[in-house]
């Protein structure tokens, strides 16, 4: 489908369902597509189908010199290169896209969340919290293996006017393609296992039942509200990066009075794609986590 640059997400995902399809778009029905495109564009379902630019087809572009210029793989493919994660606004105004659109895929949801108690902050550092939690960010890539994606969040449970640790909340929205909750139960068991057997952590893991991708969106991925002060920073961690437990736990611990996000979103259909098809970092090719 061809969609103009101003559109937004919601726009897009409503008018592709008219046909029983979606796209890879963002999860915040208020990102405008040319955006999202031009810096690469994560997805919710891209684990799958790739990153946003792994699915354009066509670009319309107005170029410095005020030519409209249609860039694809036969025409002006070095533009259609740099077009696709480069950056916007610096090859010229985007006017247009094609994207590929899929079918609407079936989906199973939970929700894993833990909690550090307060004697486990206060008397233990949070000791247990973070070894369980290095330990969850080591299983990640064969999560992902498993056709398992999502987002999670580690947020302190109450505000830290001095350096001591507080209780913290780990949560996970974590979901498969399929109508088959077997794959989450199954590759989830090992790390319920190792909360259960933590001290000073409380723990639960709700399944929710099937439906499509769609309902799933409309119910968890809502509109950011507006007015929010704040500039988040990521980086980009792969697999290796991931199995070095110290690392990752003294990496965490840096934020333990602010919020961390974590998305879980570039599995196979990412990974699966060529660093040099088009200009997005190609850190993002091995990349298992975005924090």
């Amino acid at each position: 489908m061809t969609v103009a640059s101003g559109h937004r997400m919601g726009e897009i995902y409503a008018e592709a369902s008219k046909y029983n399809a979606t796209f890879v778009g963002a999860a915040d029905p208020n990102v405008g597509i040319g955006g999202f495109l031009t810096g690469g564009g994560h997805s919710p379902i891209g684990s799958k189908y790739g990153l946003g630019v792994d699915n354009v087809l066509e670009i319309m572009v107005v170029t410095p010199d005020g030519v409209s210029r249609r860039a694809n793989a036969c025409q002006n493919p070095v533009i259609f290169w740099a077009l696709r994660g480069g950056g916007a606004f610096t090859l010229g105004v985007l006017i247009s896209a094609t994207i590929r659109i899929h079918p609407i895929p079936p989906i199973t949801g939970a929700l894993l969340s833990f909690n550090s108690t307060p004697s486990e902050a206060f008397e233990n550092n949070n000791t247990n919290f973070y070894s369980v939690t290095a330990y969850l960010h080591a299983q990640l890539p064969h999560l992902s293996a498993a056709g398992l994606m999502g987002y999670y969040s580690i947020t302190p449970l109450s505000p830290s006017p001095v350096p001591a640790p507080v209780p913290l909340n780990f949560a996970f929205l974590i979901y498969v393609l399929s109508s088959n909750s077997t794959a989450i139960n199954h590759t989830l068991a090992p790390i319920m296992a190792r909360l259960n057997n933590s001290p000073g952590l409380t723990s639960a893991l709700n399944i929710e039942p099937p439906t499509d991708f769609l309902s799933f969106q409309s119910v968890h991925f809502r509109a950011a509200s507006v007015g929010e002060n704040y500039l988040p920073g990521t980086r980009l961690w792969d697999a290796k990066a991931l199995q070095d437990a110290a690392t990752v736990e003294n990496t965490l611990r840096q934020f333990q009075n602010n919020l961390l996000q974590g998305t879980f979103v570039s599995g196979a259909g990412v990974q699966s794609i060529s660093a040099n098809e088009s200009a997005v970092n190609p850190a993002w090719r091995r990349t298992v986590v975005d924090m």
